[in-house]
């Protein structure tokens, strides 16, 4: 019996000391803190995504590039501009137009970011700087006369909301698109008469419509696609 305890006591007190070697080489009070700190690090899963972007963009606002700054996981800033001309031949508010449109602007959006993936909400202003130079035709006393048309927008400044998506192509580069609104107060157009004899308050009666149609165009498209590169 007393050899048989003095083999108890012999074993447990061999466990007793490797046990404590063990607490030795890793105090109980350090790996916890060290195991919160660990996953601390990658807390929210964006913190990789701050800094600035460069993009090539093509939009509403004709080509163009597109300036950004991640601020934080969350919020981030861009700055879009672009300009650009397209030929208009069409029939609008039943009139048959032709000539050129011209296009652009700089905006500056704030970007905000619910989730994890790359969709995003944004809002800023716009400096933009649409107008149209052509012409159409208009029956003045029975007889079929071209007039010229000016059109530009009443307000340059204006508000505008949109939303995103990003995704990442590996480490650096992303396809980007936006789709959303821009939100003016219409257009103001000027017809003249281009024939000798034509009579200025008969061109006004006849582009009537037309000056109405164009100062009802409050909400204009903006839909951006870009490639970029993160620094």
């Amino acid at each position: 019996m007393i050899v048989h305890a003095t083999a108890v006591l012999t074993a447990g007190a061999a466990f007793a000391e490797d046990f404590g070697n063990v607490g030795t080489l890793m105090p109980r009070e350090t790996v916890v803190p060290a195991v919160v700190a660990n996953e601390g690090l990658s807390f929210g899963g964006h913190n990789d995504l701050a800094g600035p972007t460069v993009r090539a963009i093509t939009s509403t606002l004709g080509p163009g590039a597109e300036i950004g700054y991640r601020m934080s996981d969350r919020f981030g800033l861009r700055m879009p501009f672009g300009s650009g001309k397209v030929s208009f031949d069409n029939t609008f508010a039943d009139y048959d137009v032709s000539g050129d449109m011209k296009l652009g602007g700089v905006g500056m959006l704030l970007d905000y970011h619910p989730y994890e993936g790359g969709f995003y909400m944004s809002g800023g202003v716009f400096k933009t700087s649409y107008s149209f130079l052509g012409s159409t035709a208009l029956d003045i006393a029975e007889t079929s006369q071209d007039v010229t048309l000016s059109v530009r927008q009443r307000r340059e400044i204006s508000p505008a909301l949109s939303l995103g998506w990003d995704v990442r192509i590996g480490d650096f580069a992303s396809l980007s698109t936006n789709l959303g609104a821009i939100f003016g107060t219409g257009f103001d157009a000027i017809a003249t008469g281009s024939s000798p004899g034509v009579l200025q308050p008969s061109v006004d009666a006849g582009i009537s419509d037309f000056r109405r149609s164009v100062g009802d165009i409050r909400v204009l498209p903006y839909l951006n696609v870009g490639v970029g590169f993160r620094f």
